[in-house]
Order: C-alpha cells, then sequence, then structure tokens
C-alpha cells in the first residue's frame, strides 16, 4: 500500500472524453444492453446448446460462473476496504489482477451470458459489458497514475489488467502473510451479490418462458 502522489502528470492515451463518459454512465449502457438482449431472446430461434441436448449442464456452469464472480468480487472488497483512492491496494486478489471487482463482474456477466440461452444475446451480454468495463478501467487508469505516480506505474508492470500472470498465482500461493480485511463494507457487496442472483434468475426464468412461446408458436400471436 502506497501513499498518495501528489504530482500532476498525466497518463497519455487513458483520459478520454469517450471513457470518462462510459464510466460515469455505464449504469444507463448496462441497462440498455439488457434491453436489446432481451429483444435478441425474443427474436432468436431455439438455442443451439439445446439441440444438442446439453442444455442442462450449460445452465449449470452458467449458475456456477454467477456465483464465482459474486465470490470474487466480495474477496476483491473486503480487501479494498473503503480505501479505494485513498492507498494503492496490492494484496489478496489485487496481487493477481488490478481490477478484481470487475474481473470478477465480467465472471458472473459470462454466467448471465450462458443462462440468456441465446447465442446472439448472450455475445450481446458479454462484448458489450466487455467494452464498457475496458473503457471504465482505462478512465480509472487516468485517475489513479495521477494519485499514485510511479508507484501505480510500476504496479502495471507487475500485474495485468483482467488475467493473473502464473508468477502472480505463485506469489499469492507461497506468501504466508495474513493480510487484514475490513468488513466495513459487506454488507453493501451482499446486497449486490444478491441482485446478482436476482437478475440470472430472472434472466433464466426469461429464456425458459421465451423459448416455451417458441415452442407453441405463441409469441406470433402477440
Amino acid at each position: 500500500m502506497s501513499k498518495a502522489y501528489k504530482g500532476k502528470v498525466g497518463f497519455p492515451g487513458t483520459g478520454s472524453l469517450l471513457c470518462e463518459y462510459v464510466s460515469k454512465n455505464r449504469r444507463r449502457l448496462n441497462g440498455a444492453l439488457y434491453l436489446l438482449s432481451a429483444f435478441a431472446m425474443v427474436i432468436q430461434g431455439p438455442n443451439w446448446f439445446d439441440t444438442l441436448g446439453i442444455e442442462e449442464a450449460i445452465l449449470v456452469i452458467g449458475w456456477m460462473l454467477v456465483s464465482a464472480g459474486i465470490v470474487v468480487r466480495l474477496w476483491a472488497a473486503l480487501c479494498l476496504a473503503g480505501h479505494k483512492n485513498e492507498q494503492l491496494i496490492t494484496q489478496g486478489p489485487y496481487r493477481l489482477v488490478r481490477n478484481p471487482l470487475y474481473a470478477g463482474n465480467l465472471i458472473s456477466v459470462t454466467g448471465l451470458a450462458i443462462l440468456s440461452e441465446s447465442v446472439v444475446a448472450g455475445l450481446i451480454i458479454f462484448s458489450g459489458m466487455l467494452l464498457i468495463y475496458y473503457a471504465t478501467i482505462r478512465y480509472e487508469e487516468h485517475k489513479l497514475f495521477r494519485i499514485f505516480g510511479p508507484d501505480y506505474r510500476s504496479y502495471q508492470e507487475r500485474v495485468l489488467r483482467l488475467l493473473p500472470r502464473l508468477g502472480n498465482i505463485r506469489q499469492l500461493l507461497q506468501n504466508s502473510n495474513v493480510h487484514l480485511v475490513s468488513y466495513r463494507s459487506i454488507h453493501r457487496e451482499v446486497i449486490r451479490g444478491l441482485r446478482v442472483l436476482g437478475g440470472a434468475l430472472a434472466i433464466h426464468l426469461a429464456a425458459e418462458m421465451i423459448e416455451y412461446l417458441q415452442t407453441e408458436n405463441l409469441l406470433s400471436m402477440l
């Protein structure tokens, strides 16, 4: 953990207006993405894995990914402990990737894409969210470099944005130190996790309903 850097050196290429807009309006963009994916679920025919007879196995994988993403995000939030933009956190999941919160979100989003039971809707959800988080991360990197300066630059060189290096995994496993975490934000993260689970259930039920209507040729009557 490092003290804030007081310099005003910029971080070229990451402070664009587009990235700032996406970061500050990602909730609205998320909503638009899910509406678009819902429309795709309605107009698309039966999903491809249903025809292969592996629907149940695929859906189990989807729920596992949603749950795994929630666990990753909770782990990251506990280590962040309300010190965002105050201290440079490099322990726990931040030793593996620089953005474990968003990594956890993307894991859950992958599960949500699978639970949509639609290739087109799944691609819309995953690719759209990936672009939103990429722009958000770029914008936040600009802010973090202005706060922590060379310390953050060194951290960037050691740890990737969303995918862990093998060496970082080994360091985490070999590190025997106990890192204390704060539970001040655990209530908020539990609520967020329940919202994600609720959203996943809603997507799954909507997919099942749409599939039933398609099978019974009832969509054409609406």
